[in-house]
Parts: structure tokens; sequence; C-alpha cells
């Protein structure tokens, strides 16, 4: 419905948006930027220009934007710019006529006073333009709201989109001084350093794998797969209620389940009562009962956000991503999982569709700072073997598309040992285990786990985490795998 809209070569005219107000703009400071240009030392000039304005759409004139797109060329062309060649660009293409000629030119560079204000002028140009496009997306958004077929929250996603990459797109992050990045990473270094965790993320609540991640990093994607029936919601919904229990903000988003499953899940893990029970209340003993509401209350009080909203789309996930990041200052996400997420019907392919949305999800994590870990499917083509033939999962079993490795910092694999892997290795025996398959600043290796299925509960196998008090003697579950074994992970031949 909106794509029709957005095709039209032309934005809508914000003069027709409001009837009765003139549009922001400022003339003056428009000649002054571009009279600059064509003086002496123009391309230097023109440099410091595109380090504010970006195309010639900047411009509210229609003259100015035809004389920028000029010195635009000229600049790409790496040609000197001065008035003579501007005046020749314009000719070439047959706009000079259209802009006032030649006297127009001159009478731009003759109203230059001075270039060192050039920087400021720029700057009351930008907020003019800016000011134009959010009276633009506004106007658009009014006019569609009127419409009776109007999806309206696709409509209100649509406007929190645009108003965000017209931020992203205009106001640039300055650059930073090799003194000034040296002071930023002393001052991180020296709090971690006195920080009370030994970790600098957030916690994953399991010893061996905080030792290795050291926490979840902000701006990271870790992708957490696993075939159906292994456990993987349960695990992210411990690494969800670990977090929060350190004081963590989390924001879990659940394409699969609904809020009520989820949360019986969560009391199942914390209560130790089984789920079988907790499906059933007039099963419940008074004390299993006791212990359902002592973990419900403790549930409560947690900095948690639940989203169970099905077919949920990248552009939706990123807005709601950076309300709750503003409103709650939320660190870490979760989302259950990634191949039910929708594409925006543009892909073409199911491949290319998936690929959009990891990608999607990989820059909302660094333009909203938080840690996100996305649950995926593994293809059923890893279980084609059965006994001493099974194998362990590869990174190419990830569902649907390669980008999904690609644009992760990291991929962790859930699955059963192989009967050849727990001759080797006995202490895995019963256990789970937790694949690195890919660990762009932490390396990879594997480490056990206990799940137990009646309870959702996950735990160390030598000590509990925040949520488990059982204590079993350490065996040292944890080893990184060789550089050989690390070859052959990736050629898809692992060792176990």
């Amino acid at each position: 419905m909106y794509e029709k809209r957005d095709n039209r070569k032309q934005k809508p005219d914000v003069a027709t948006l409001i009837y009765g107000k003139v549009p922001p703009q400022a003339k003056e400071f428009e000649i002054a930027v571009l009279g600059c240009c064509m003086d002496v030392n123009g391309r230097a000039i023109f440099e410091q220009v595109l380090g504010i304005i970006k195309s010639e759409e900047c411009f509210y004139i229609d003259a100015h934007q035809k004389i920028f797109a000029a010195l635009l060329r000229l600049f790409n062309k790496n040609m000197p710019i001065d008035f003579i060649l501007v005046t020749e660009e314009l000719r070439k293409t047959n706009e000079l006529e259209l802009v006032g000629g030649g006297a127009y030119l001159m009478s731009c560079v003759s109203k230059n006073v001075t270039d060192a204000n050039v920087e400021y002028h720029c700057r009351v140009l930008m907020e003019k333009y800016l000011q134009r496009e959010v009276i633009r997306i506004c106007g658009t958004s009014t006019a569609l709201a009127y419409e009776p077929t109007t999806e309206v929250f696709e409509l209100l996603d649509k406007t929190s989109d645009d108003l965000y990459r017209l931020v992203s797109n205009n106001i640039q992050k300055a650059p930073m001084s090799i003194l000034g990045g040296i002071y930023s990473v002393m001052n991180r270094m020296e709090e971690q350093k006195l920080a009370a965790s030994d970790f600098t993320g957030i916690t994953t609540g399991f010893k061996e794998l905080d030792e290795i991640t050291n926490g979840w990093q902000k701006t990271d994607l870790t992708i957490l797969a696993a075939r159906p029936s292994v456990g993987k919601t349960a695990f992210a919904i411990a690494l969800v209620l670990n977090a929060a229990f350190a004081g963590h903000a989390v924001a879990l988003f659940s394409l699969e389940m609904g809020i009520g499953q989820i949360i019986q899940r969560m009391i199942a893990a914390i209560s130790g009562v089984e789920m079988n029970a907790i499906n059933r209340p007039k099963m419940l003993t008074p004390s299993e009962w006791d212990r359902v509401t002592q973990a419900s209350n403790t549930i409560s009080k947690l900095q948690i956000v639940i989203d169970d909203s099905a077919g949920l789309t990248e552009q939706e996930l990123r807005a709601k991503v950076r309300n709750l990041k503003q409103k709650h200052n939320t660190q870490l996400v979760i989302i259950d999982y990634l191949q039910l997420m929708s594409g925006t019907g543009k892909e073409g392919s199911r491949e290319q569709e998936v690929s959009r949305i990891s990608r999607g999800i990989k820059t909302m994590s660094k333009d909203c700072d938080v840690a996100t870990i996305a649950l995926s499917q593994l293809n059923r083509s890893m279980e084609g073997g059965t006994g001493e033939a099974k194998r362990e999962p590869r990174l190419s079993d990830l569902r649907e598309s390669g980008a999904i490795e690609q644009d992760a910092d990291n991929v962790l694999f859930i699955s059963e040992p192989t009967p050849a892997f727990t001759q080797a290795h006995p202490f895995f025996l019963g256990k789970k285990v937790i694949t690195i398959a890919k660990g762009r600043n932490i390396g990879t290796g594997f480490i056990a786990l206990e799940f137990n299925k009646d309870t959702q509960k996950w735990r160390d196998p030598d000590k509990g985490g925040p949520l488990f008090n059982e204590k079993t003697p350490s065996q040292g579950g944890w080893r990184p795998l060789t550089s050989q074994e690390s070859k052959d992970a990736a050629a898809g031949d692992t060792p176990f």
C-alpha cells in the first residue's frame, strides 16, 4: 500500500501540505554557501560544505539545487571549482538559463562576504531542510491517516522509521581525535577494572559461558541455533532471567509462544515445579503452590519486557527496541526466533528475505547499543545420521540463509553429544553440548550444560547459576577447539 506512494520520483511539496504556511527556508544562507564555493579556493571550501550538506535536496530553491549538483559533479571529477567552471558545467547540461544565467551565478559570488562562517551557514541551511522534511513526513502520514484502508500500525511504524532515517542520515557523528579515543578507552578499562564483576558484558548466568564470552557484549549479534525440542527457547528464557537477576533491563520478542506460556516456563525454572503440574494447577500440592507464588512474586520485580507479536518485521523490531532503549535503557534483546520474522516482500526469495532480516538485526544492535541474541533453526539435513553416523551441527546447517553466519558476531549451537563425542569426553554423557562455532572476539570451543525438560531448568554441571543452588563436583567441561578442529568444523568435518 505504501510502496506505490513511495516510488514516486518527486517527494510531496511541503508547500501543499500546510496551506497558507511558507515552508522553512534560508535563501540568503543558500546563496552565501554557493557563493563561497564558487569563489577563490572553491574546492577546499566545498570539501567543508560536503561534511554537512550531502545532496542538492538540502537546498530549497530549485536553481540552487542545480548549482549545487554542478559543484558536486566537478568535485567528483577531481576538477578545480570556480565561477567559470561552474558556469561551463551548467551550460553542458543545458541548465545555465534555468538557474538565471551567468549573471545570477556572479551575483551569488559577489554577495559572499567571508568564507570563515561557511560551516555555520551550512548548519542553518540544514536546520531548515530538516524542518521541511519533518513537515513532509508528518504531512504524508496525516494524509494516509485519513484513508479508511490504512493499517494504522503499519503507518506508525513507517512514520517512525522515516523520522529515524532522517536523523541518522543527516545528523552525523563527529570524528573523534586519537586523544579523545584514548581517554574513552582508558576510562572504560578503569571502570571495568574497579567493577565488582569479573567480566565486562551482561552475564549469561553460566560460569564457563561467562568466562568464555566475558558476558554478552553491547552491539554484538549472537545466533543461538538448534533443532526443535532441544531446549533453545528454555535456554533463551534462562538467559533472560539471569540477566534480569543481575539488574539488566531485558526485552524478549517471542514470535512462537504467547506471553502466558513464557511466564509459565519462567515460574517452572525458578520454582522447580514441573511444567506438567503448572499446566494443571489442581495437581499442585500446597508446598508447590507456595513455591509457584513465590516465583511469580520474584519475576514480577524484574526488568523484563515481553512482546509476543506474531509476524514481527525487522522494521517493527528496530522501532520497538529504540523505544525500549529510550524508556527503560534496555541492554539485552532476545528474539525467538529469526526464521519466524517477516520481510517487506521486496526481497524475492526467502533466502534473500532472511538475509535482509539478519543484516537489519545486526544494524539495530549497533545503532541501539544493545546486545542481541537471535534464536535460529537448523536445517533438517543434520539429522541424517543415526547412531555412530550422527554428527554435530555445522555453520552450514543454519537454516535458509548463509548471511546469518556472516552477520553474526557469535554463533552457538545446542545439541546432544554424539556417541563418538561422549566416548572421547565421558563427562558430556547425559548433558547438552553448547558449541561455540563462531566467536569474533572469543574464539571457538564447547562446554557442557545440564537441562531438566520437566522443570525447564538449565544449569552448570559444576555449580548452579543465579537460579540454581545444586552443586556437583567440578569436572572441567570446557576446552577450546584446537586449530585443526576449528578448520575441520568450518569445513563441516567435526571430530565429534
